[in-house]
């Protein structure tokens, strides 16, 4: 409207009569467009209104009726409860007491969040009515103005920030109204309130926080206002804020302080990530994102010691690391060029000078808290350790985990990648930092939990590639290495050759993997190869010689990996499960489509070896556990196996006959169907002998055999009234009659008998293969 508006140089009756016209589109336009602002002002107002009384409804709703009250909402102002009937259980006088006073409470939560809907809807209905009645002028400037309410058009850029600082709950659903220029303007004005926060010498107040956070809640998403922000403040001002609010506010065991930093935290995470996407390398910057030279002194920042009141110094790592907690929001690029750089920091101290280290601050007291993101209880991390904060941030965001550990997979000046780094050598020269209030040497170290869900991410995460497979890789190999190059006196089954707090995140990661583990088991491996196109789980090959084929140590250092794994009992359960879902997996497939009964041995018989060779490894490693009170105990142990055979032949029967699924299909559904009841919190009874830890194994195997041989027949290779899809687990006395005469005298039934039969309980051998392999070669 602006570029069609006559020009000044028309002139005469017609000139004028396009100006008129011209003038009354626009304010029709306008008036158009101030209602459409209005309602979305007000529907950003009340959605999370709404959200949280859903949620508290539902919370209070399931609350009640869990105590067995019945709920009665007659309007959002009256609502009944009624106690259950009375029954011949025995609940004291005191106890009912207790359970009505808690549900009258959950009653008055559930009343507050109807009528906090009930204020919503208003709200919306008073808006939406005005709306259609054209209540709203949008005046005469520019239709961009008439997004904003009457009290901001016409001001400048400067007067239109500082109004919408001044009352971000009034102003926050006019952001989209503004200008780029604009926007960026309202970012300069939030930094200057941060400046004023880091630089007040009278301390810093719970309201300061929680009124600047206010303000970054409501704008500091906005690319243009995040990046006006991080201008203003500056990258040292920005670690400058954080620090000062965290070392130097009124905490000491504040609650509301300690909420307000967790808060301040989360919104300048969450700021930082929306102004630091797609950063070029010597990109000058955009109103929409930082430049290069920002980042770089984001970094530099990062080295340099940041002063704080008595004399007292952190390193801004340890500033900026709380602020990465949240990696999901962040450029994948960014987070892992600032990991790396931290890491770097690190790796290149001198060791040999300060022992102590870059991150151990002084001046501050055991308990000082730098990092309020994962709480502030005795046992969460006070933030110390800036590389746990990274790590959380990499856990978050898969991509950023895979460059940050395949980046760096080559050798950094003959010091080892970063997974070596931070798999051992920082474990081994006891730079993990005990980073709780009241660290536990028995307790598992909080930066290593943090690690095992990073290289989750990079490996299993969304996104997988041949960049996870070469992270896997490293980890197996580099695990076999420290275990072969261990002195004499380091036997396998007395010594941690992975971290103990890791054995279960590796555990998941190689379920996923178990098709590469089952293909360096096999009895010709073979070299590298992509197996399967469009799925890299199958991919991983483990010491290869320098021709990139198999040597004597592939297999060995696979069952050493399952071995080690396996000292966990959890883990333990995991791979068997995951085993022998990749076993019915491969059955599925090299079963698909074979039309004569004599070819079903040649498929079976190698999968069902290879799947041994894994579970004689995990078992190994599972019995050396059995002396300790670490073991589940055997029903637990029986019932986890047969939920796993369970949800194999539950997934056949979804599969569609006659077609294969893709490789790791079944893994993936069985592994999903299982997973909750692989966790115990338990650890049950120490098993009396090794063997009762697989007394089910023959079982298991067996019926994984018949169920996938029973689903790939042909359509008339099936007994009467039985199909692929019938549940041999629970037959029908006469369908029972009928599969066994099928057995019996049919050639398919003999030969499913004779694949059964073949099907030996060879755990006794595999176990005592892989002890002779690996309790030292």
């Amino acid at each position: 409207m602006d570029a069609g508006k006559p020009p000044g140089t028309w002139l005469g009756l017609s000139a004028e009569a396009a100006r008129l016209r011209h003038d009354k589109l626009t304010e029709g336009l306008n008036d158009m467009a101030a209602p459409v602002a209005e309602v979305i002002n007000v529907l950003d107002q009340v959605a999370p209104q709404v959200k949280s009384a859903k949620a508290t409804a539902k919370s209070a709703y399931e609350a009640i009726t869990g105590k067995g009250y019945k709920v009665e909402v007659a309007t959002s102002a009256t609502v009944a409860t009624s106690p259950p009937p009375e029954t011949d259980e025995d609940v004291s006088k005191e106890e009912a007491e207790s359970i009505k006073r808690q549900v009258e409470e959950f009653q008055r939560d559930l009343l507050d969040a109807l009528q906090k809907a009930e204020g919503a809807d208003a709200d919306l209905t008073a808006v939406l009515t005005s709306a259609t009645k054209n209540q709203f002028d949008g005046g005469t400037g520019s239709i961009q103005q008439a997004g904003l309410p009457p009290e901001l058009r016409g001001l400048s850029d400067e007067e239109i920030a500082q109004k919408m600082v001044a009352n971000p709950k009034e102003y926050d659903g006019y952001l989209g109204a503004l200008t780029p220029e604009q926007q960026a303007a309202l970012g300069q004005a939030i930094g200057e309130r941060g400046n004023d926060i880091r630089n007040d010498t009278d301390g810093i107040e719970t309201d300061q926080i929680e009124d600047f956070t206010t303000l970054l809640d409501a704008y500091g998403e906005d690319p243009e206002v995040s990046t006006g922000f991080l201008n203003e403040v500056g990258p040292k001002g920005l670690l400058e804020l954080n620090a000062r609010a965290a070392l130097e506010g009124d905490g000491d065991g504040n609650e509301a302080y300690a909420t307000a930093m967790r808060d301040l935290q989360q919104g300048l995470g969450a700021t930082l990530a929306a102004g630091t996407r797609n950063i070029g390398n010597g990109d000058p910057g955009s109103l929409g994102h930082v430049s290069d030279d920002w980042q770089r002194d984001l970094l530099a920042a990062g080295k340099k010691e940041i002063e704080l009141g008595d004399g007292a110094t952190i390193r801004g790592f340890q500033a900026l690391a709380p602020l990465l907690s949240d990696g999901k929001a962040y450029d994948p690029e960014f987070l892992s060029s600032t990991g790396a750089a931290m890491l770097d920091y690190e790796r290149n101290w001198n060791w040999d000078e300060d022992r102590g280290g870059p991150w151990r601050s002084g001046g501050f007291g055991s308990t000082a808290r730098l990092d309020y993101t994962e709480g502030w209880d005795p046992n969460d991390t006070l933030g110390r350790d800036p590389i746990t904060g990274l790590l959380r941030g990499l856990e978050d965001n898969p991509e950023a985990s895979r460059q940050f550990f395949s980046d760096s997979a080559t050798d950094k000046d003959g010091k080892g990648t970063n997974l070596d780094y931070l798999l051992y050598e920082r474990e081994d020269e006891n730079r993990w930092l005990p980073d709780g209030e009241h660290p536990s040497h028995d307790s598992p170290l909080t930066g290593l939990d943090s690690l095992g869900g990073a290289l989750e991410a990079a490996t299993i995460g969304d996104g997988a590639d041949q960049r996870s497979v070469s992270i896997v890789e490293d980890l197996v190999n580099s695990s076999y290495d420290r275990y072969s190059n261990a002195d004499d006196g380091a036997k396998f089954s007395t010594t941690d050759f992975v971290p103990k707090e890791l054995r279960d995140d590796f555990a998941n990661i190689t379920s996923k993997y178990m098709g590469s583990i089952h293909h360096e088991l096999s009895s010709n491996p073979g070299g590298r190869g992509d197996i399967t196109e469009g799925y890299v789980f199958d991919d991983a090959r483990f010491n290869l010689g320098a021709d990139d084929q198999a040597t004597t140590d592939t297999a060995r250092s696979t069952k050493f990996w399952l071995a080690e794994l396996a000292k966990d009992p959890n883990a333990a359960e995991q791979l068997r499960f995951g085993s022998n879902a990749w076993t019915a997996d491969q059955l599925t497939r090299d079963l698909h489509g074979i039309q004569a009964p004599d070819a079903a041995h040649n498929e079976v018989f190698p999968t069902v070896t290879t799947n041994y060779a894994a579970l004689g490894a995990i078992d190994f490693g599972a019995a050396i556990d059995a002396r300790d009170d670490q073991v589940l105990a055997d029903k637990r142990h029986n019932d986890g196996v047969d939920r796993g055979v369970g949800a194999i032949g539950a997934i056949l029967g979804e599969t569609p006959i006659n077609k294969v699924p893709g490789s790791g299909f079944m893994l993936d559904q069985a592994l999903g169907q299982v997973k909750e009841g692989l966790h115990h919190d338990g650890t049950g009874a120490t098993n009396e002998s090794v063997g009762s830890l697989f007394a089910s194994d023959k079982e298991t195997v067996q019926n994984l055999v018949r169920d996938t041989y029973w689903h790939s027949l042909p359509a008339d290779a099936y007994p009467a009234g039985l199909g692929p899809n019938t549940n041999l687990n629970d037959l029908t006395p006469s369908q029972r009659t009928a599969y066994d005469h099928w057995v019996d005298e049919n050639p398919w039934g003999k030969q499913l008998k004779t694949e059964l039969a073949a099907v030996d309980d060879g755990h006794g051998d595999n176990l005592e293969r892989a002890k002779q392999e690996l309790e030292k070669f």
